[in-house]
């Protein structure tokens, strides 16, 4: 088994973001997610609410103990026209991950739990509830996840409501209810003793989109909202084709179209990408330049990944610093056996004193291998003498016969496994160890850009307690992985960059969380 979770730091906020909602000529009102600021999110632990990139608004609640009164969701303000007559719709689209069979789960059964009447799906009109159901609603293929509210009753042309859409835990799990089935080992991999229940941990993802309020005719008419992936799929084929016949060479320099991010701050934003080449075309992998929209020579850091069989370069890995200000849709150009790339303003700086490795971008200081049991010591900004973020630890824990084992990560081995003029990587490496044994190992790897405030990181656990092959007995269970997350300090007042709002934001100082769905 491999767990693995990337992310970038570059700042920790909640985004929430929404378009202004805005009267179509048919009476009906669309209250997207993205846009503007109309919709406020909120989330109580350990629940999180953000806009993914399909622009639904998606609630998620990791595998955890829940709490009665817990909700996560979004809320806006909406004013029907005072000329609409009713009566009134509200339609949109709901769906969640949560399966449990009423039918077939029954008390007592073995590798497998259900949760009944504790977790809701609602629509609320003020303080009032007008549409709720339980996630164990059905989710096979061809179930609803189109929902009509008559909103009739609760609204009045010309006036204001508060609108919400949100999940809510009414009640426990650590409440029993009859039909609650809580997990007992015992599946073909595990026996299990047959009688140990574990606790009552609810993972659950819903999530909405599509939101329309309006006149019932009108908003029955209405189209449905289209996923943004969808157009951009159509569009990339378009601009494709017809595809030019096998074998024909491409024409130089080849033209790269950014597509994401959706935003580039100020300071600027890495990139990543590969880049398949013809045969013979390229052998020296320092010979590619890269120019943006305006004809500038970008910093560039290149790297061969694949060979063809006469040794020249299959596929090239790009890394470079976009400009602040660069959009999606801007053009650029790849030139290849034309000159090298320039070296970018700001060096990186490694250093190494004794165990610990500091590695400095000009705009941010990080410093590993202070201790052992800490993935990041400390990260400074320029110009600012307090850490940033301190102290990234790993938070693990895994189940084993039905008890809960803490996990700690203790780096045996740190080094640079990647050092170039635009990014440097260190790897901090070793063993995973809990209930007095080993039980894997990790590897977590940052990397910093040459004057860029901005950190990638990537951790890794690799399950090393079970033999290979897997004999499928209870001598080789899984490595059942019940919390995982990487947690550190903040300072008082860091700033966070919003992309999807396109401006700094203060960001309160407490504990940073990231962990895994």
């Amino acid at each position: 088994m491999r767990v693995q979770t990337v992310l970038f730091l570059m700042v920790l906020a909640t985004v929430t973001a929404a378009r202004p909602a805005v009267a179509a000529p048919e009476r009906v009102i669309r209250l997207p997610f993205t846009g503007g600021d109309d919709w406020r999110s909120f989330a109580d632990e350990p629940w999180w609410a953000v806009v993914d990139l399909r622009e639904m608004l998606s609630l998620f609640h990791p595998f955890s103990l829940s709490r009665t009164g817990a909700a996560a969701g979004a809320s806006r303000e909406v004013t029907l026209p005072a000329d609409w007559r009713a009566p009134y719709t509200l339609r949109f689209y709901c769906a969640d991950d949560y399966f449990a069979d009423a039918e077939k789960h029954r008390p007592g059964q073995l590798g497998t739990e259900s949760f009944f009447a504790h977790r809701f799906k609602q629509v609320l009109v003020g303080e009032s509830v007008v549409w709720e159901r339980d996630v164990v609603d059905e989710n096979t293929h061809g179930s609803p996840t189109l929902f009509a509210v008559d909103l009739t009753p609760h609204v009045t042309p010309g006036k204001p409501f508060r609108l919400t859409l949100r999940v809510f835990d009414k009640v426990s799990t650590e409440v029993r209810h009859p039909q609650d089935v809580w997990f007992i080992g015992g599946t073909w991999y595990a026996a299990g003793d047959g009688k140990t229940e574990q606790p009552p941990r609810f993972h659950t993802t819903v999530w909405f989109a599509d939101a329309v309020v309006g006149e019932q005719d009108a908003v029955a008419a209405a189209p449905m909202g289209k996923r943004p992936h969808e157009a951009v799929v159509a569009a990339r084929h378009r601009a494709r084709w017809p595809l030019p016949p096998p074998g024909e060479r491409l024409p130089l320099p080849a033209a790269l179209e950014l597509v994401a991010p959706a935003a580039i701050p100020a300071s600027g934003f890495p990139l990543t990408c590969g880049i398949p080449v013809p045969p013979g075309v390229l052998r020296d992998v320092t010979a590619v330049r890269l120019q943006d929209a305006a004809g500038r020579d970008l910093p560039l850091q290149t790297t061969r990944t694949g060979v063809w069989p006469d040794g020249s370069a299959r596929w090239i890995r790009l890394t470079t610093l976009l400009p602040g200000g660069t959009r999606p849709g801007d053009r650029f150009r790849l030139h290849l056996n034309a000159g090298s790339a320039p070296r970018p303003r700001a060096p990186l700086t490694l250093r190494r004193g004794g165990q610990r490795l500091t590695l400095d971008t000009g705009a941010l200081r990080l410093v590993m291998g202070g201790d052992p049991h800490c993935l990041l010591d400390r990260v400074h900004l320029a110009g600012r003498q307090d850490a940033v973020l301190s102290g990234l630890t790993v938070r693990m824990a895994i189940q084993e016969e039905g008890t809960e084992v803490p996990v700690r990560a203790r780096t045996e081995r740190l080094l640079v496994s990647e050092r170039g003029r635009v990014a440097a990587t260190i790897e901090a490496s070793g063993p995973l160890e809990g209930g007095g044994r080993r039980l894997g190992r990790f590897v977590f790897r940052v990397t910093a850009f040459a004057g860029l405030p901005t950190l990638q990181t990537q951790f890794r656990v690799f399950n090393e307690v079970k033999p290979e092959p897997f004999q499928g007995t209870a001598a080789d269970p899984p490595l059942e992985v019940t919390d995982l997350a990487l947690v550190g300090t903040l300072a008082k007042d860091p700033v966070a960059w919003v992309p999807a709002e396109g401006r700094v934001r203060a960001f309160a100082g407490g504990n940073a969380r990231l962990f895994q769905e």
